[in-house]
């Protein structure tokens, strides 16, 4: 049989998981690999068998960093000779120095080339290897006498070493018996049968049993049976390792209490037959596991109030791990406001050692999150009632926190609705015969909230004389004579401390046990005083609003929201022409005009939908003999207390009058509009261009002379000339007419006075002129609508009235209204004749052209006495 090749070994030392995964598989095929995550394992796997031929360490770890984990390899004689290979991210020439100097035999940077380690690695290898061949040939070289005598003196001493190393042992198995009786911690040895055979003082004490009756006894016997499977497999692995295993179990002790347990087993010794002993420490850790999973969180402190441990529950509630709560780093997290007060706290509970409890607020450092906890810590005794430090909780109360805040802010809003409701609430006691009162009960008395005492007797005093013993009777008969849930109520007066008397209602209920007993009995108390009045007024409305209903000019339909109508009042039936049980339940849409229908069902449909309050338009109905009625309609929805509409209202007013003078009036315009192209078409023809064909005919004459060689004469050219100037101002008179641009630089009553003198050379009338007081600056529309109407009515007599004398007066009077008064001494005219006759195109755009400036006009004529009008127009100052 050929010698087994041995694998060198190589031990792998770096903190980051994939860069071992990544060198263990490069390396794994040629060599024994093995691998470590940081300093300290790295120190005991070198020691251990087989040892590492080559350290491959990086320096950069966490804890113990490559440099010193290279010292105390070299410091240790086991270990000095084992070559040593850095693998770093430093690359700088005196860190590959510095790395040299500690004993590394290379030095290779990162990212690393696996070629190049593998290479390196069998060159150090190959020179390890020879290294170990050249100590071995020196030692064999060795002087073979000196080596006798060395033999020799090891003999001699051999003797000596094995007599004390026999006391030794004998004293160290004193020691080890000493130890296992007094340890704080219960051992046991236990034999191969699984039965005990010595047990620790400690132990003694755990299992609660005397010495006699707990050696000899089985361990397996304790324990709980869904434990037991569990037991015999730790057992198993004990007796085939020989090596230290650990479990967790459920003990069942002699005074009935189970407890979570952990063994700690591992062979004590085998004897002469074969059989194995162990040893078991038993670890109750029935309270660390309670810690562990505790829904509390808690904290230990040491003597001076420093923390040394926080289970994980603390951790989740504070946000704060153990390593960033040990020492008094913990109240680094404490909610800023609170600092100060809790270390006071905290520090007079250490020095007294007293409870401490308190709230206080954690500001989770994660999110910010506040949390509020409920803190309580207590002494922690140790052996023999000494003072170990102490142990407290902390609960999570943010949510009873939030809970208070909001019964608190629930109990303001009940108080201030109480306040607008004028509704106070109180509670009888019947068994303590006490009571309590809401502030709203004491603001109804007239009472100090709070001042006054609370008690059935001063609620019975407030009533009014006449009302109180009628309010005591239906009371006590809620409380003995009425079936079990039976509500009481009662209209009364209490009389307030200033004197004055107030209408309440009062209710209440009577709260029993399960054997129907009376325990007590709550009730309300409202201020009902201003309804009372408000009902009486609204009778009054109610009163006054069927005589509006009725008498009402607005036509006025109650209908439902489907258009159905309910009610209507005269104006109403007297529009449509309709008796009353005619329009019971039809359906207003069927009075709309056909044209009108569909968007007045869109407009309710609207008005439903958008919860507006009122909504204006016009429609066109139609009357019972088919004419048609213009109408102003406004609707108005009424709704109920949840906001669905329950009615609606509608109002008509017959705008059939004056949708008949808008059209008259539109007509009229129209017809204004052909007049003035005419009268333009006329005075262009009849005018300019008369005017126009003389100087033609002019022209023509003055041609025909020089044709035949006679020289031009001076009077046709002075007639040409003439005729010309006759046509440029009728154009430029006519222009005027047409856009008075002079009163931009005009006020209005230097343009009147420019227009009256004009019309005065023009004609025989006589054009008189009165301004009352100052216009001042007026808006240049009004000006220019104020000339054209002045000059419309002044046209109009001078043309049609047969008049000798027109008077003109402007006036602005203190309310900012500019009035025109024209007046002449014609003929006059009947104005409804005219309106019959539809004559009267001047007046009818000078009604117009003030209403364009939201004015009012007014006409006063009478035949043969002449006609005044008189223009009212609102200034814009």
């Amino acid at each position: 049989m050929h010698d087994e090749v041995i694998k060198p070994s190589i031990l792998i030392v770096d903190d980051v998981p994939e860069n071992l995964d990544v060198l263990k598989n490069a390396l794994e095929n040629e060599y024994i690999v093995r691998a470590a995550i940081n300093g300290r394992l790295a120190l005991r796997l070198a020691v251990m068998d087989p040892k590492p031929n080559l350290i491959l360490l990086d320096i950069i770890m966490p804890g113990m960093d490559g440099y010193e984990v290279c010292r105390q390899l070299k410091r240790d004689i086991r270990t000095q000779d084992i070559p040593v290979i850095f693998l770093t991210a430093k690359s700088s020439d005196k860190d590959e120095l510095e790395g040299l100097e500690m004993g590394a035999v290379d030095y290779i940077t990162k990212p690393i080339s696996l070629p190049i380690i593998k290479a390196r690695v069998r060159v150090h290898l190959a020179l390890e290897e020879k290294s170990r061949r050249l100590c071995a040939m020196n030692e064999r070289l060795t002087d073979s006498k000196a080596q006798l005598e060395i033999h020799q003196i090891e003999l001699e001493t051999q003797n000596d070493e094995l007599r004390q190393t026999q006391l030794e042992l004998g004293r160290a198995r004193d020691r080890y018996i000493h130890l296992y009786n007094v340890s704080p911690m219960p051992y046991l040895t236990i034999g191969a049968d699984g039965l005990i055979r010595e047990a620790s003082q400690m132990a003694i004490a755990f299992f609660g049993l005397e010495r006699p009756n707990l050696v000899g006894a089985a361990l397996y016997s304790f324990v709980a049976p869904e434990s037991q499977t569990a037991y015999c497999l730790h057992v198993r692995q004990v007796l085939k390792t020989g090596e230290l295993d650990v479990c967790e179990i459920n003990l069942s002790l002699i005074n009935g209490s189970q407890v979570l347990v952990r063994l700690n087993s591992m062979i004590d010794q085998v004897t002469g037959d074969g059989d194995a002993q162990w040893i078991t420490m038993v670890r109750d850790i029935t309270n660390q596991v309670l810690a562990v999973t505790s829904p509390t969180g808690i904290f230990r402190t040491d003597l001076h109030g420093a923390f040394c441990y926080v289970n994980p529950k603390w951790s989740e509630i504070t946000g704060v791990s153990l390593e960033e709560s040990l020492g008094n780093q913990w109240m680094r997290t404490l909610h800023p406001e609170d600092r100060e007060r809790i270390a006071a706290a905290w520090t007079a509970s250490v020095t007294k050692q007293a409870l401490f409890r308190a709230e206080f607020r954690f500001v989770n450092p994660s999110n910010r999150a506040v949390i509020w906890v409920l803190g309580q810590a207590s002494r922690e005794l140790g052996p023999e009632t000494s003072l170990r430090g102490f142990i407290g909780t902390i609960t999570d109360i943010t949510d009873l926190k939030e809970s208070a805040e909001q019964l608190r802010e629930s109990m303001h809003l009940l108080n201030k609705a109480q306040a607008i409701a004028h509704m106070g609430s109180w509670d009888l006691a019947i068994d303590k015969s006490s009571m309590t009162w809401s502030d709203e009960v004491y603001h109804i008395f007239g009472l100090p909230p709070q001042q006054s005492p609370a008690t059935y007797g001063g609620f019975l005093e407030r009533i009014h004389g006449e009302d109180q013993a009628r309010v005591s009777k239906e009371m006590q008969q809620t409380l003995f004579n009425t079936p079990l849930g039976h509500t009481g109520q009662s209209e009364h007066r209490v009389l307030r401390l200033d004197g004055s008397t107030r209408i309440v209602l009062g209710r209440w209920e009577v709260v029993r046990n399960n054997v129907e007993q009376p325990m007590r009995m709550i009730g309300t108390i409202q201020d009902i005083t201003d309804a009372r009045q408000m009902e009486r007024a609204l009778f009054d409305h109610v009163e006054r609003f069927k005589g509006v209903f009725e008498f009402s000019s607005l036509g006025i339909g109650i209908a439902s929201p489907e258009g159905n109508l309910l009610q209507t009042n005269a104006a109403l039936r007297n529009f449509l022409g309709y008796a009353e049980e005619e329009l019971q339940g039809k359906n207003i849409f069927d009075l709309v005009h056909p044209d009108d229908r569909e968007s007045s069902r869109l407009n309710l449909k609207d008005l439903l939908e958008r919860m507006m309050p009122s909504e204006g338009m016009e429609k066109r109905y139609l009357h019972k003999d088919g004419q048609v009625v213009w109408c102003h309609v406004s609707l108005s929805v009424v709704r109920n207390a949840e906001s669905y509409p329950t009615f609606v209202f509608t109002l008509l007013q017959d705008i059939t009058r004056k949708k008949k003078l808008e059209q008259d009036l539109l007509n009229v315009k129209e017809e204004v509009e052909i007049r003035e192209r005419q009268r333009l078409a006329s005075t262009i023809h009849d005018g300019a261009i008369q005017m126009l064909q003389v100087v033609l005919l002019s022209a023509k004459s003055m041609m025909a002379e020089v044709q035949r060689g006679h020289a031009l004469r001076s009077e046709i050219m002075d007639a040409m000339i003439i005729d010309m100037v006759n046509v440029i101002s009728l154009l430029r008179d006519l222009s005027t007419d047409l856009h008075p641009s002079f009163l931009e630089r005009m006020d209005l009553a230097e343009a009147v006075r420019w227009k009256c003198e004009k019309l005065a050379r023009q004609s025989d009338i006589a054009l008189n002129v009165d301004v009352d007081g100052e216009l001042g600056i007026l808006e240049t529309k009004l000006k220019r609508n104020a000339y054209f109407i002045f000059q419309e009515a002044v046209t109009n007599a001078m043309k049609h009235a047969a008049c000798s004398r027109i008077e003109i007066i402007l006036r602005k009077s203190s309310k900012a209204i500019l009035y025109i008064h024209i007046s002449d001494n014609g003929h006059g005219f009947d104005w409804e004749v005219m309106k019959k006759s539809h004559k009267g195109i001047g007046l009818a755009l000078i009604q117009e052209r003030t209403a364009r400036m939201n004015g009012e006009v007014d006409f006063f004529s009478t035949p043969d006495r002449g006609t005044s009008i008189v223009i009212r127009m609102p200034c814009n100052d």
